[in-house]
């Protein structure tokens, strides 16, 4: 029984989660899916989290290095087209039933766009 509470509470804080990110408070929806991911670290879709996180990123003009989740601004274009496709996978709105999917994959697309061109490189914050 104890365990059905437990995964309970875990669905009703991710869904609180999409409903936080609905009215666009990014900061409540990450704290209630972590919430979330610490009742049920088995959860399905757990990794929805990372949408949720590259829009707080975006949201906080960093730049599209950190939006990529790439430490090293001097990393060849191979390693960031190969980043992209791993959070493509799981971002993409066709595996991923998070509110926050299709923003977060645009993101990640903006930020291909223009780290694998080396002269718009400079231009590195969201804007």
């Amino acid at each position: 029984m104890l365990t059905n509470l437990v995964k309970l509470a875990a669905e009703k804080a991710k869904g609180a989660a999409e409903e936080y990110f609905k009215l666009q408070n990014v900061d409540m929806a990450i704290k209630s899916l972590q919430a979330a991911k610490d009742f049920s670290p088995r959860l399905p879709n757990i990794e929805e989290y990372f949408a949720y996180k590259v829009h707080e990123l975006a949201a906080k003009k960093s730049t599209w290095y950190e939006i990529l989740a790439i430490t090293d601004p001097e990393v060849d274009t191979s390693v960031i087209r190969k980043q992209y496709k791993r959070l493509a996978l799981m971002l993409h709105p066709d595996k991923n039933p998070s509110v926050a999917a299709d923003g977060a994959f645009k993101l990640i697309q903006s930020a291909l766009d223009i780290l694998r061109i080396p002269e718009k490189r400079d231009a590195t914050t969201v804007s």
